[in-house]
């Protein structure tokens, strides 16, 4: 069987009803925290200030349950994050120029700054949900990584030909960009259907989906 073909086999597990009832539970059960998360980010989006930075990393990487605590302390990245401030502030200046829909062009935008920043809070680790998170609430276009949604995506989508004309030219996190490259192939399918669409929604429902497959199996 081709890779093509394969491909498509997988994607077949995609269920419109199972979406739109997942997007409705995100709606009713997690938008308005997730909307408080980026309300505070978007109000306070500098990294000069000591405040705003504990602030905001606190709150994320503890709601969130990032895992970054067990990569470096979230004291440490604080002071990382101070340090690195005026850079930091230039990063997220070019996210913010990133809009959905996603792109192949605007992907590769967000993997490379991805990888900056993983720098500047682990520079011997790899913080990638950390990171990932942390961009999506200054930025909503920003795929989460999380490992239950990986695993989901990888189930589904193989990195097809295609795919791979996404580059990765040096220094970025693989794990991060190949799971974009899935992100992109899934989005791209929900848009062709005219269903309701930004990534948080896609994000939502790949969650969903893993835990209804992990209940499923007992």
């Amino acid at each position: 069987m081709s890779h093509a073909v394969s491909a498509k086999a997988r994607l077949m597990k995609f269920s419109e009803a199972d979406y739109k009832t997942s997007v409705d539970r995100y709606e009713q059960h997690s938008r308005l925290l997730d909307d408080t998360l980026r309300r505070l980010c978007s109000e306070h989006p500098e990294h000069t200030s000591p405040s705003a930075v504990h602030v905001k990393l606190w709150i994320i990487a503890r709601t969130y349950q990032t895992g970054i605590e067990r990569k470096v302390p979230l004291s440490l990245v604080e002071k990382r994050f101070l340090s690195n401030g005026r850079r930091l502030d230039k990063l997220m200046a070019e996210l913010r120029t990133v809009v959905e829909p996603l792109s192949p062009e605007n992907l590769k935008t967000i993997v490379r700054l991805h990888a900056q920043i993983v720098k500047i809070v682990a520079p011997n680790a790899s913080p990638r949900s950390f990171v990932s998170k942390y961009m999506h609430f200054h930025n909503s276009a920003v795929p989460i990584y999380d490992s239950r949604a990986a695993k989901t995506l990888r189930s589904w989508i193989r990195l097809t030909d295609d795919l791979k004309a996404f580059p990765i030219t040096g220094g970025e996190d693989k794990k991060y960009a190949e799971f974009t490259m899935r992100f992109l192939k899934l989005y791209a399918l929900v848009r062709s259907k005219r269903l309701p669409l930004n990534v948080k929604c896609l994000d939502h429902y790949l969650l969903w989906m893993n835990s209804k497959s992990r209940r499923a199996e007992g």
